[in-house]
């Protein structure tokens, strides 16, 4: 998983860059052989298979790639809130003990979320940051240097080991499996292979058309990967569990990961992108068997036809028995050829 690894780091802008650049530049590099090549049926064939079988393949990497990342950046966003929701149940038990030094346990427990919002939102060890267990321990340390919990020791015990625990849920979140390398490099290696397919269709009537709907699929392929390089970055980590973290447990808790909206938003934008991407495709089709369809009847003929045609009319009034122009008809009807 080194590739997810490295992937993960990419800011913002990296990642917008590996959705659209690649594509653009095998656009580029292709196009212009779509001059040179031989349009015959073998070759329309097979490009359009090929074109078929890339897009589908295609579609399905980054389909099963997305639905994978989504699913994990949900588990980490779950885990971080539980983490959340166990401070504030440790805190109500120190609120029920009423220790004398309450606040200074509070502001150490937000010292300690802060540590892992800081720290720990970025793939790591499984067994954290050192800092965040120092923060950690300090608050447990904070709370058993009261002397008026021998009664209820056992209590807090247990809400101090729940919160290690769901702390180490977040960790084992954080750094699940993800996607194998495999499939980041069938992702790349398939939407390249796609836009240099889709380049290599033949010129349109208009070479404006023939360019705007290569530029329309580079950016369709790109936005429809662009949900899978942002779920699987850094950035998405740290933007989900934020709400949790960032208000320590002073705040209400969200109820809800903010990725469910932003997926949604996303899913309808790739679909437009998908959408417009699909229609100048089927239009440029149109458009191409149009401009090779056989000329019409009307259209300006050459000598070399204009002459057969001339020659084919001759000879079909000869095998009808029609006179050509200065000699007598030979029309058994006529009065001058019946017997007296």
């Amino acid at each position: 998983m080194w590739l997810e690894n490295f992937f993960y780091v990419f800011p913002v802008w990296a990642c917008l860059a590996v959705a659209f650049i690649p594509a653009a530049i095998t656009a580029l590099v292709v196009r212009p052989f779509a001059k040179t090549l031989v349009e015959d049926q073998g070759t329309t064939v097979l490009r359009d298979r090929v074109f078929g079988l890339a897009s589908t393949a295609f579609v399905f990497v980054v389909a099963l790639s997305t639905n994978t990342l989504w699913t994990q950046d949900i588990d980490v966003a779950t885990a971080a809130r539980e983490m959340v929701v166990s401070s504030q149940e440790l805190v109500l038990q120190v609120d029920r003990e009423e220790l004398p030094n309450e606040d200074e346990i509070i502001e150490a427990l937000n010292g300690f979320l802060r540590a892992v919002n800081e720290s720990e939102t970025q793939i790591g060890p499984l067994l954290g940051y050192p800092e965040v267990t120092d923060a950690l321990k300090e608050v447990r340390a904070l709370i058993f240097a009261n002397p008026d919990l021998i009664d209820n020791e056992g209590l807090m015990e247990s809400a101090i080991k729940q919160l290690v625990q769901d702390r180490g849920d977040y960790l084992s979140a954080l750094n699940q499996p993800g996607v194998p390398d495999i499939l980041w490099i069938a992702v790349v290696v398939l939407g390249l292979l796609l836009i240099a397919t889709f380049a290599l269709y033949p010129m349109a009537r208009s070479r404006r058309f023939g360019t705007t709907a290569t530029a329309v699929a580079v950016f369709a392929v790109g936005l429809i990967q662009l949900p899978m390089w942002f779920l699987n970055s850094a950035f998405q980590v740290e933007k989900m569990v934020q709400p949790y973290l960032a208000d320590g447990v002073g705040e209400a808790i969200p109820t809800d990961p903010t990725i469910v909206a932003q997926m949604a938003a996303t899913i309808v934008v790739v679909g437009i992108g998908a959408g417009i991407a699909a229609a100048l495709f089927y239009f440029g089709r149109r458009k191409l068997s149009h401009h090779h369809a056989a000329p019409p009847d009307d259209e300006y003929l050459s000598q070399h036809d204009l002459l057969s045609q001339i020659r084919d009319s001759l000879q079909s009034m000869e095998a009808t028995g029609a006179s050509r122009p200065g000699e007598p008809t030979s029309d058994a009807s006529s009065p001058a050829s019946r017997e007296p």
